[in-house]
């Protein structure tokens, strides 16, 4: 009896001092983002050559600070807008509000890469038309409109080579307005809109960062799947990818971008962008070629830009920049319809008040001589929601680009709120 005693008490003993010694590195095995028990204790008592015991001098002692965790990221931004179109003599009035935004999620994984989502989401709140002419088409407002704009994998390489698969969108070029050199985006970018509501384009890029350079390339899924009639085909990788890649350096204060994109079925093109300060000026411009040959004719585009601060606390900023396009081959797209076009504006921060800041803008279509002109006063009052607050009025002639939604010597009145988080 008393041997039985003796060695439940030594067993007891043991057990507790087990207890004791295990208790922390369970409790941390068991921690979100913690290793698995069964592998951490295997770990734990394997030797480097994972045959021989070691003792706990194997384990460092940063082991338990140094455990990467997930990151998780969510967040976007969204405008609320209102705005309202007259005609000339006011005899017709079209007015519209809505809710659009661009909402996104990342989730990052030390040593695996990121995940990131994107969806653009649309609401009609109110829409009106009185008077004569035809009203535009109208929105459904019981059904928000969502779609895809961007999913992809991230990860690198030995922190060597960045790569990013998946539905993307490009920025290439320094371009504010006009990009000629943005060969990849399925559309154009509204530099006038309050959110970039683009969707992106399947593909595969690569980013190889080199001192003072960046070497960028870019395989093109697009046409990889396409809808034959009769349902979705694949397509052949050496028919339909397309290559697009880029090559950026800096040299003095200016920075350079050579770009390139051609493909089997694609016509080729070649970019050459610039961007740096000269004269107290940032100034910047792009220029794309697209030589001919086979059955593709020869087209041109150019873009140059600059902008200035007028005065030493950098309150007013004149800004301006130009565009030719020799094929205008975007038809329906806004701004690439004619052969020259120009824009210039000047604001001003804290105009009268440090909550107000004001900008003056004209944009012309050169070719067809129409043009509207904007002003926009941005509110930020103390304890008060932010808003903006513009005026415009096109004009130029009838049926014309920047006439043709309002009619010659229209104007509209717009009110705007954005929210970021």
């Amino acid at each position: 009896m008393k041997r039985f005693s003796k060695s439940m008490i030594a067993s007891a003993l043991a057990l507790a001092a087990t207890t004791v010694l295990f208790a922390p590195l369970r409790a941390y095995a068991q921690e979100p983002g913690g290793t698995d028990l069964a592998a951490f204790e295997a770990d734990l008592f394997a030797g480097e050559s994972g045959t021989s015991p070691a003792g706990f001098s194997t384990v460092p002692t940063s082991t338990f600070s140094d455990v990467a965790r997930t990151d998780y990221l969510v967040g976007g931004t969204v405008v609320a807008q209102a705005v309202a179109y007259f005609t000339s003599d006011l005899d017709s009035m079209t007015a519209l509000s809505d809710i659009s935004g661009k909402l996104f999620a990342k989730v990052s994984v030390p040593d695996y890469g990121a995940l990131y989502i994107a969806y653009n989401a649309r609401h009609a709140f109110f829409q009106a038309h009185s008077g004569s002419g035809a009203p535009p088409v109208a929105v459904d407002p019981y059904s928000p409109a969502y779609e895809l704009a961007e999913l992809h994998y991230s990860f690198d390489v030995a922190k060597v080579l960045f790569v990013r698969i998946g539905n993307q969108l490009i920025s290439w070029g320094p371009s504010r307005i006009w990009s000629p050199v943005d060969f990849i985006n399925l559309q154009k970018a509204d530099a006038f809109s309050s959110i970039d509501l683009r969707v992106g384009k399947p593909g595969l890029r690569l980013h190889m960062p080199l001192p003072r350079s960046n070497a960028f390339l870019f395989a093109d899924f697009a046409n990889l799947v396409k809808d034959g009639g009769g349902g979705l085909t694949y397509g052949d990788p050496l028919e339909s990818v397309n290559i697009g890649g880029r090559y950026d350096f800096t040299a003095g204060s200016f920075e350079f971008g050579l770009t390139g994109y051609a493909g089997k079925n694609a016509q080729a093109r070649f970019g050459l962008d610039a961007s740096g300060r000269l004269l107290g000026m940032t100034v910047y411009g792009e220029l794309a070629l697209r030589p001919e040959y086979a059955s593709y004719g020869y087209s041109a585009q150019a873009s140059a830009g600059f902008s200035r601060t007028l005065d030493e606390l950098k309150r007013w900023t004149l800004s301006a920049e130009g565009f030719y396009n020799q094929l205008p081959v975007y038809e329906q797209i806004p701004l690439y319809q004619g052969k020259f076009y120009a824009y210039a504006a000047l604001s001003a921060s804290e105009l009268l008040s440090s909550s107000l800041s004001t900008t003056l803008s004209v944009i012309s279509n050169l070719t067809d001589l129409s043009y509207s002109v904007k002003l926009a006063e941005s509110f930020s009052f103390p304890r008060a929601v932010p808003f903006t607050l513009s005026v415009s009025f096109a004009g130029g002639g009838a049926d014309k680009e920047f006439t043709r939604f309002a009619g010659d010597r229209a104007f509209s009145v717009s009110m705007s709120t954005r929210v970021e988080f």
